[in-house]
């Protein structure tokens, strides 16, 4: 009867011992990355979401100051002047002389002045000012030359006292160019915008 006790208590004793070893190896074989208790402080789970601070304050882009607006021709500030159009066309009338020079707005001008302006540029200056109702209009008309190679141009917009002066150059053919001997009607239409004075305010002047 003792022999069958001892026996008995042996059988509990390695029963018992081999639940233990069981529970070990399955507790060793776990994939530590999934418990938490052994990460070091301040790490997430891998594969986890990491919280946001929501008191946090997304900086917001700083933007690049807009340049002022420049046109084709050097004007005060507050102001831009834009070449239009330009040209020496062959037709036109002989009697005109004198340059022709002058300020229009939005309304068709009358046969003075852009009746004595070569039929070229007068259809580009109704053009335009059905196209820049709100803009000033500088035409510059030299009257005929004797042959090809001229142009005229506006080189600058300046402030005066009593307004605005406009600059416009005439440049002439080189004496090494042989040039037609026919008549041309070098002319330039600019637009002006921005500027807040009267059409009568506004001088031309030509520089050599």
């Amino acid at each position: 009867m003792r022999s069958f006790a001892h026996l008995l208590g042996g059988i509990l004793i390695v029963v018992l011992l081999m639940g233990m070893l069981t529970s070990c190896a399955d507790s060793s074989s776990a994939n530590p990355g999934d418990r938490d208790d052994l990460l070091p402080p301040g790490q997430e789970q891998p594969g986890q979401p990491v919280p946001t601070d929501e008191t946090a304050i997304t900086p917001v882009p700083t933007q690049t100051p807009q340049a002022p607006i420049m046109g084709d021709i050097p004007a005060p500030e507050g102001m831009a002047a834009f070449l239009v159009a330009s040209g020496a066309p062959s037709s036109g009338s002989a009697d005109q002389v004198d340059p022709v020079l002058f300020v229009a707005g939005s309304q068709l001008v009358g046969e003075d002045p852009a009746g004595l302006l070569p039929e070229e540029a007068r259809l580009a200056l109704e053009a335009a000012q059905k196209t820049f109702p709100d803009d000033m209009l500088l035409v510059v008309y030299t009257g005929y030359r004797g042959s090809s190679g001229y142009s005229v141009a506006v080189t600058e917009i300046q402030s005066t006292a009593d307004g605005l002066k406009v600059l416009y150059h005439v440049t002439s053919p080189s004496p090494r160019t042989m040039g037609l001997t026919v008549l041309t009607h070098p002319y330039t239409i600019v637009r002006l915008t921005g500027a807040e004075v009267s059409p009568e305010n506004i001088s031309f002047e030509e520089v050599k």
